[in-house]
């Protein structure tokens, strides 16, 4: 079905991957990972979400959920790009309990 992996380091949630089988796309198992993970980051006081994209992969996916570019790697790799995009969490409550099956697993790091 799908996956995130995503880590807590200081005051911000990394997400390191995220992955959704062809045959769940586009049925909310993706928004369910995000909002897991964001949970997540409010629980333990993150104060954003940031992770990676490459143009090839779900940048316009991440937008639509609230993420904003904050940088982009320029032909890399060559003939495409990579953006990296954080989302500010502010002092939101977590959201309500997500579809069951999703599931964000994380590892928390103390700088």
């Amino acid at each position: 079905m799908g996956g995130l992996l995503c880590n807590c380091h200081w005051n911000h949630l990394f997400v390191s991957a995220v992955f959704v089988s062809e045959s769940h796309r586009r049925k909310g198992v993706g928004r369910n990972l995000l909002a897991a993970a964001e949970n997540l980051a409010l629980e333990q006081g993150c104060e954003a979400i940031f992770l990676d994209s490459f143009d090839f992969q779900a940048p316009g996916f991440y937008k639509k959920a609230g993420f904003k570019v904050f940088g982009v790697l320029n032909d890399y790799p060559r003939g495409h790009q990579r953006f990296f995009l954080v989302k500010p969490l502010g002092k939101r409550a977590p959201h309500a309990k997500t579809q069951e099956g999703s599931h964000a697993k994380s590892e928390r790091r103390k700088g």
